[in-house]
């Protein structure tokens, strides 16, 4: 899908983002895959491991039983491993959706192990539908265990693997939804995922062209250019705020209490991926190829001034 030019315009550029500029997004989803394979894999040596705990007093730890204290155990180790990196990327992308998937992913997991009867029953297994989804497996990784991933104990592992391989996919889709167009006359900023938005922005109403580059964006020639308008829009703002208070109460009446307060804000170059050019390959070249045309409005109103003084 492209847009829709004006009289006499002309694409000079279309881009997207490059495929590291969004590596947190296959990263995490990535981890959430690894973390069910490792325990569907791993699972003798893990609970091994959990029973070996000095508060762990139950000799025989089996993963069928329900209901004991190593499986309580076991849960809330897997739990752990998902939530906890997922807090972390909350903090760092200041986004509270990767903290309340984890927990999403947590309770959907421990529900699906336990109704894992009625979920999947023992005739699923002998289906038809079942056998070819095994001969296909087999087909495509000889060397596959499949002994211990076709369990149905192992429901909450595989729900965790199938919504992270579609994350990795969506992620992908999300990256490739993002479509900047770089026209000899405007900037358009196109993202039509879930939802469609568009940014247009005439070379003329920009103010200032700031271009952030990571270390590996550095390495591998991409980076961000995020367009300043005079509106404000490609701006942000880092706030820090403390606070110290006390309170006592008096002899007689009220309560007394004192506060001081004192905080600072810095301005910062800060758009979303839809009101910049996220991750876009060689950021200095589209920079370049915007300032010319910039230059071209600017110069060309001062001559048309001129020449108007003149006249």
């Amino acid at each position: 899908m492209g847009i829709s030019l004006l009289k006499d315009e002309q694409i000079i550029k279309k881009t997207h983002p490059h495929f590291l500029s969004m590596l947190y997004l296959y990263v995490t989803w990535g981890y959430l895959t690894a973390v069910g394979f490792l325990f569907i894999f791993y699972q003798r040596e893990i609970t091994g491991w959990i029973g070996e705990l000095p508060f762990i007093q139950v000799e025989d730890f089996s993963f069928a039983q329900a209901g004991n204290i190593p499986l309580f155990a076991y849960f809330a180790l897997w739990a752990a491993v998902i939530l906890i990196p997922s807090l972390v990327v909350s903090f760092k992308r200041i986004n509270w959706s990767w903290g309340f998937l984890a927990i999403a992913l947590i309770g959907s997991g421990i529900a699906s192990f336990s109704y894992r009867q009625e979920i999947i029953p023992q005739a699923f297994f002998e289906s038809n539908i079942a056998l070819e989804i095994q001969a296909h497996l087999v087909q495509w990784v000889p060397s596959f265990p499949l002994d211990k991933f076709w369990q149905r104990e192992q429901i909450h592992n595989i729900l965790l693997i199938a919504i992270g391989i579609f994350g990795i996919i969506s992620s992908d889709a999300y990256r490739r939804s993002h479509r900047y167009y770089l026209t000899d006359r405007r900037l358009v900023a196109h993202f039509g995922f879930v939802s469609s938005s568009e940014r247009d922005l005439l070379y003329s109403k920009v103010d200032d062209l700031i271009v952030q580059q990571s270390f590996i964006g550095r390495i591998l020639g991409f980076g961000t250019i995020i367009p300043i308008s005079a509106s404000g829009i490609g701006t942000g703002s880092d706030q820090v705020f403390a606070f110290v208070g006390g309170e006592g109460k008096l002899p007689m009446g009220p309560t007394m209490s004192v506060s001081l307060g004192g905080g600072k804000s810095v301005t910062i170059p800060r758009a979303p991926s839809f009101y910049s050019l996220y991750g876009v390959a060689r950021p200095d070249r589209l920079k370049n190829i915007m300032i010319q045309e910039m230059e071209k409005r600017e110069y060309g109103y001062t001559r048309r001034i001129l020449k108007k003084e003149k006249s």
